[in-house]
């Protein structure tokens, strides 16, 4: 059960990526970028294992500056425009890093 937090954090990110898309596709994302930000306050980083960590990392880069897991209250304006910036290739990635990473969690936390 070490990893509970997280696996509520990115099923709701995978959810917010989910269609439709009533607030449009940059809010979704941002939600989802939020929501991924605050699964990864206080996570134990050497309880992962390669992949885990390989694919946090690449998700780091996707949530780039705005990723301020110090916060307690994401600035949704910072998600949005961050969002915003995302090209497909790079919206993608982030939709695959957040399936595989919540998949990831929900199996550890059984």
């Amino acid at each position: 059960m070490e990893f509970v937090q997280q696996t509520q954090r990115f099923a709701a990110a995978r959810r917010a990526l989910m269609l439709p898309h009533r607030d449009g596709e940059a809010a979704a994302i941002a939600s989802a970028m939020s929501a991924c930000a605050l699964g990864l306050r206080n996570l134990r980083r050497g309880l992962l294992d390669e992949p885990a960590e390989r694919w946090l990392v690449e998700l780091e880069s996707l949530l780039g500056a705005s990723a301020d897991l110090a916060s307690s209250n994401p600035d949704r304006t910072r998600w949005l425009a961050r969002a915003a910036e995302l090209d497909p290739d790079q919206q993608a990635d982030l939709s695959r890093l957040i399936d595989d990473l919540a998949h990831w969690f929900e199996r550890r936390s059984r």
